[in-house]
């Protein structure tokens, strides 16, 4: 059994919609893993999701957090300005 970070109204999630598509969600609210509320952003608007579970690889009507980030930024010391990727 694995072991994952619990989510908290606010954070960023992946929706995976009833079709396979992803979508960018906010959590709205979290009763346990398999009982998660979303406001789900799709093509310019928003739709609420009730009760969305939890599935580590995107199944249909499931959330799952966003992958790590694979490349980092190089940042200008001084200025605290993005200057190009790392």
């Amino acid at each position: 059994m694995a072991l994952i970070t619990a989510p908290t109204p606010g954070r960023i999630v992946y929706y995976t919609d009833n079709d396979g598509a992803v979508w960018p969600a906010v959590v709205v609210v979290v009763r346990d893993l398999d009982d998660v509320e979303l406001a789900v952003y799709v093509s310019r608007s928003t739709t609420d999701v009730i009760g969305a579970r939890y599935q580590a690889h995107g199944a249909r009507g499931s959330w799952r957090w966003p992958p790590e980030a694979s490349s980092t930024l190089d940042v200008d010391d001084a200025t605290g300005l993005v200057v190009g990727v790392a």
